[in-house]
């Protein structure tokens, strides 16, 4: 059950992920890097928001269905989380529209319209419900049928600056698409009728909070670099940033399948698994090796020349990748399983403090360069693993 959930959960992240590097390396050839840089900052806020919407649900969601016999829970679970990530979406659409409005990262108003109405069906994304389930495999199609539009439609319909906003568009359908799959298949489940209740939504999001604090700190630093860069770095270096990013997040991708089901069998069996991990660690060292040396060559083959400069800042983050992999196998999946939560959350947290100094001393010193960013963020991620590897060794 663990590798059938891994491999389907790994095959949708991964198509994602490797379909956004797909367009992303063919958007920046067919535009040119100051024009991609006005994607790329769409592409910034998009993935600021996935994080968000997130919200530290599927932890406690987990932990309330292994716990609970109500038949009706999961009903439950669908329509409270769901109207707190609507609510969630709303809060940070005014803090975007805000933001904005100081630094004018967005003169294109229709492609910030259409980057939010990106972020809102993003929210939309069953994954964690498929998940919860042990269904994940059904999700397979209709999330592979979702990427097949989303690139067709941007081979065909996306030429120049003025129709950049069809590619946030396009991301937009293929999340919408796996989302009606999911109400025809679990119309059953998610159709029941619920009393709402403010109480039971407040808790729910108490429960969370520490979650989406721990976890979005953790995988949200990396981006909020790209965030800076955005209000306060040199444009062509966004553009840069976002290819770095991209790649990051499929490296995430192929790994978050094993952080998400190592955490549910650490639940079950409340037992730290070391032979599983020990495979799960050799598998991240083979890939980051195997990346390592065809970085290069794919940089050289897929983009024109003015990307070239990309390739030193790739090789720093497979580097960022391999340690950030590792850190997460070892947090929530046993960590906090297997000792406590919260002290889990205050790892994640103490990850994300430590980096503001650092964000302050780049941005008032003009440091703030993509490459720059991925030598300070794996050297402190570096450190932040091996002193979480000797706290392991003497708790677990």
């Amino acid at each position: 059950m663990f590798w059938n959930q891994l491999a389907s959960r790994s095959i949708i992240l991964l198509t994602n992920q490797l379909t956004i590097i797909f367009i992303t390396f063919y958007l920046a050839n067919k535009l040119g890097l100051e024009t991609f840089s006005l994607l790329a900052a769409a592409m910034i806020i998009l993935q600021l928001s996935s994080y968000f919407l997130d919200g530290g649900f599927f932890i406690p969601a987990v932990a309330e269905k292994n716990n609970s016999n109500d038949k009706f829970l999961l009903s439950k679970m669908w329509v409270e989380i769901y109207l707190l990530k609507f609510l969630i979406f709303i809060l940070f659409s005014v803090l975007i529209i805000f933001v904005n409005l100081i630094f004018s990262f967005f003169n294109d108003e229709k492609l910030l319209f259409f980057t939010l109405l990106a972020s809102a069906t993003y929210g939309f994304f069953p994954l964690w419900f498929f998940q919860i389930q042990n269904l994940v495999g059904k999700l397979v199609i209709p999330n592979l049928i979702g990427r097949i539009f989303y690139i067709f439609m941007i081979f065909f319909l996306v030429d120049d600056e003025n129709s950049l906003y069809l590619v946030m568009l396009s991301q937009s359908v293929c999340y919408i698409i796996p989302f009606i799959y999911s109400l025809f298949l679990f119309k059953k489940i998610i159709f029941i009728p619920q009393r709402l209740s403010i109480s039971s939504l407040k808790m729910r999001f108490i429960e969370a909070l520490p979650f989406f604090i721990g976890n979005s700190i953790f995988n949200q630093m990396h981006n909020l670099w790209g965030f800076l860069i955005l209000m306060f770095g040199s444009f062509t270096q966004i553009g840069i940033f976002q290819i770095a990013d991209s790649c990051l997040r499929a490296g995430n991708a192929i790994i978050s399948g094993s952080v998400d089901n190592l955490l549910i069998h650490h639940q079950k069996h409340k037992k730290f698994d070391y032979s599983l991990f020990l495979k799960i660690s050799v598998a991240i060292f083979f890939i980051a090796i195997i990346s390592e040396f065809i970085v290069a060559g794919l940089v050289n083959i897929f983009l024109v020349s003015e990307f070239h400069q990309l390739i030193p800042v790739l090789r720093i983050t497979i580097l960022l990748w391999f340690f950030m992999a590792l850190i997460q196998n070892l947090n929530y999946p046993s960590i906090g399983i297997l000792i406590s939560q919260r002290l889990a959350n205050k790892i994640f947290l103490i990850y994300g403090l430590l980096q503001i100094p650092l964000m302050i001393y780049f941005t008032i010193n003009d440091k703030l360069t993509a490459l720059n960013i991925e030598i300070i963020v794996a050297l402190f991620s570096l450190i932040f693993f091996f002193v979480l590897s000797f706290f392991i060794h003497k708790r677990l």
